[in-house]
């Protein structure tokens, strides 16, 4: 999303979700805490807790896009990827689409990395145990 061109008007309206903020507020939230969950998994060792911050992020990035279904139905995408959809000669709600099934890949395969890891933490102990 571009700070200049017919971007400016959606970029300082409120945002459609959060209306007390404009949209340039919450794509600027959200990009800090995208570079802030970035930062972490570069640097933190720990596959549960990579696993557990791309769950975490994935998850308010798929309760936003669940809130605008349900208060705008009739909204072709979030419009958070800007002019994307024009560079890449794509319809708006096919790269929403594919966006979305890229948050949803990020979340399950994290779930399941979690998940993998409590079971198998859980059979060695049992394992142990016995």
């Amino acid at each position: 999303m571009s700070l200049f061109g017919d971007h400016t008007k959606y970029l300082h309206s409120p945002d459609p979700l959060f209306t007390e903020f404009s949209a340039l507020f919450v794509i600027l939230s959200a990009a800090v805490f995208e570079v802030a969950v970035a930062i972490s998994l570069f640097l933190v060792h720990s596959i549960k807790v990579r696993a557990f911050l791309t769950l975490w992020l994935s998850s308010f990035f798929v309760a936003y896009r669940i809130g605008l279904w349900y208060y705008h139905p009739t909204r072709v995408s979030c419009g958070c990827m800007g002019s994307f959809s024009k560079w890449v000669k794509l319809s708006e709600q096919t790269v929403d689409q594919i966006a979305f099934s890229i948050l949803l890949f990020m979340i399950v395969g994290s779930f399941l990395i979690l998940a993998l890891h409590y079971f198998s933490k859980k059979v060695q102990v049992e394992g142990v145990s016995k």
